[in-house]
């Protein structure tokens, strides 16, 4: 007799790859693909698309649904102050062949938002990716060489909340879905 197999769970619905992230208003969205666009033409390499631009404040990786849950209600806890960041420069990670546009002086709120939606995820049982917080954009990936210059205009970008999302692989790229979305105080 042959043991008959249970039926197995459908692990796309349950495991689901989800971040935190600071996701731009249109005009630094356009502004940011724009400036990824002629990095392409100069550097080469694959422009992100506008809709898909963000900063991440915490990676959790692959999650089933109740722990969904459970983030959505740690991040409802955060308390923190809206604040201003201005994207002002562009730089290249060679290891992962990254083009990227961040801040020459990341504001102090920024990092204090990263450090405790990651610490409160921890806290919660979560495994945040171990990295180094490092606010920035990804402007180009499988770019062949890179700069580090400052954009021809720094861009103001207003941080008033941020973003659950979660991140489904889609012809080659990655398909960003906003769940959930939490205010900064202002």
């Amino acid at each position: 007799m042959t043991a008959i197999k249970p039926n197995t769970i459908d692990t796309e619905r349950t495991n689901r790859r989800i971040f935190f992230a600071l996701w731009p208003d249109v005009s630094v969205a356009e502004a940011l693909h724009q400036t990824a666009d002629t990095c392409a033409r100069l550097e080469g390499g694959r422009p992100m698309d506008k809709d898909s631009l963000h900063i991440t404040l915490a990676f959790l990786g692959h999650i089933t649904d109740s722990r969904i849950e459970e983030a959505r209600m740690v991040a409802g806890r955060i308390r923190q102050r809206a604040f201003d960041l201005e994207v002002d420069k562009v730089d290249y990670w060679p290891h992962n062949h990254i083009l990227w546009a961040g801040c020459s002086r990341p504001p102090p709120a920024l990092l204090n938002l990263a450090e405790v939606l990651q610490t409160q995820l921890r806290t919660a049982g979560f495994k945040v990716e171990p990295r180094q917080f490092t606010p920035h954009v990804t402007l180009l990936r499988n770019c062949p060489q890179g700069t580090s210059a400052p954009l021809p205009q720094a861009l103001l970008w207003k941080a008033r909340e941020f973003v659950m999302v979660e991140s489904r692989p889609e012809a080659g790229a990655a398909r960003y879905t906003q769940i959930g979305r939490w205010s900064l105080a202002t």
